[in-house]
Formats: C-alpha cells, structure tokens, sequence
C-alpha cells in the first residue's frame, strides 16, 4: 500500500500546502480521498493518471474537499482521453443532492459518456473489494462527515480522519492501524470547535493504539508553533507533519 499526500493544508491559499486530497495505491488499484482545489494537479505531479482513479472517497462536501470533482469529471468527457471504466464515488448521505446541483449548473459537461458513475451514499459500515475493504464512520464536523479506514489483504491498513472535532467514532474506527492520518487544523493553543489540535490528534492516536501518526489539514498559522512536539505531549509513537507530494509505504 503506497499513500501520497496530494495537499496537507486547507481552504485558505497557501504556496506550501495544497488543498486537501490523498492518493491511494492498493490491489492494483488508485483511490483518490477528497479532492479540494489543485488536487488533479498534484495527483499528475506525483505520476498519477486522474484517468487511474477507481473510486473517491470523500469525507465531507466543504469545497476545500470536493473542488476538483467538476474539473475531474469534464477531463473525461475530452475525446483524446475518454474515461471507459466505471467510476466509484462513496460519499456521506446529501452528496447524491449535491452531485444534482453540479450537474444543473454545468448540464452535460460534467455527466459521463462512455462509463457510469456509481454512486454509495453511506453513513458506517463496510465495502468489501477483491484486494481490501473500506470501513467508514461518521465524525463530529460538519453533517454529516465520515472518515475511512483502508485494509490491504496483505494485512496493513491506513485510516483518514477527513475534518473532525475530537470524537469516540475516530478512535474506534483507527483502532490497531498501521497509520493514522488526522487533521490538526490548529495548534493547542488556539482550538476552534469541528477541527483538532495536536494534543487532541495525540491523544485519539495513543487510545487507537495507533502504530504511526501524521498530522494533515494545517492552517497557516500551524507554520509559527510546533505541532510536533505538542503531540508528543499526548503521543509517544511515530508522529510526522504531512507536507504535499509526501509518500508513505506500508508493508
């Protein structure tokens, strides 16, 4: 399983660090989690085909989340490189809704040609694939918000936080993980509700019994403190500050 951190920062400009947005090479397989603005970028930058992405996960519809769906969607409707293969989007309840204001504002540009768009709205559970399962679970952001958890057959396993306050579903979904990756919008000493600090990131990381953390989703002011160390306060694992185009290999 290989991770790619396509944009560690926010909605906020920032010449460091994009909008959010994971690439996920697994099974033979590429998952793209969330996709704010700049991701179809980073995702060619890191030597990724947008025409390669199986199925999006996404976590919530905040446009630093989703921005570069409609942009994604257009691509394959271009006549020298098609999209032919169906395309998986599992999202949270409300993003069929949202998918249908997109296509009334860009009509058939953003509507597929020669592929079907499948669409699981979820809450928690599972979906089973030949090479892994995706596990999800709802988290305390904005209604309704999910994070994911990936489990290789090859027995690692990797958990995405999406935008999250400080809840019990996080820590029950990343129990045993081999690798954490959790927003910790802003530092211990400035915390604003829906989001997490370093501290809070520490100590859901420690309860899940997390084997390796990284700290994602970092507003600009993140840059004058050291979020690291105020994890490790609450953490006493493997703990890094994600950064764009990063890449993570878990055997």
């Amino acid at each position: 399983m290989e991770i790619i951190i396509l944009g560690s920062g926010t909605s906020i400009p920032d010449a460091k660090r994009g909008s959010p947005g994971i690439a996920l090479l697994v099974g033979g397989e590429t998952i793209l989690m969330d996709g704010g603005s700049g991701t179809l970028g980073k995702l060619a930058q890191a030597g990724i085909s947008y025409l390669d992405i199986d199925r999006i996960l996404y976590t919530h519809l905040h446009l630093d989340h989703t921005a570069d769906l409609a942009p994604l969607l257009f691509s394959y409707r271009n006549p020298e490189s098609k999209r032919t293969k169906n395309l998986e989007i599992i999202a949270p309840k409300s993003f069929g809704e949202f998918l249908e204001k997109l296509k009334s504002t860009y009509g058939n540009w953003v509507e597929p040609l020669d592929y079907s768009l499948n669409l699981k709205q979820v809450l928690a559970g599972q979906r089973r694939y030949p090479q892994y399962s995706i596990s999800y679970a709802t988290v305390a952001h904005h209604d309704p918000s999910l994070a994911y958890r990936i489990d290789a057959h090859s027995g690692v396993s990797m958990v995405f936080s999406g935008d999250t306050d400080y809840c019990q579903s996080l820590i029950d979904l990343a129990a045993g993980t081999d690798l954490l990756i959790i927003e910790s919008s802003f530092p211990n000493e400035h915390k604003v509700a829906g989001h997490l600090t370093p501290g809070e990131a520490g100590r859901i990381a420690t309860l899940a019994g997390v084997k390796k953390l990284i700290l994602t989703h970092l507003y600009p002011i993140c840059e004058r403190y050291d979020m690291v160390a105020q994890c490790r306060q609450s953490f006493s694992g493997d703990v890094s500050l994600a950064y764009d185009l990063m890449r993570i290999e878990l055997t």
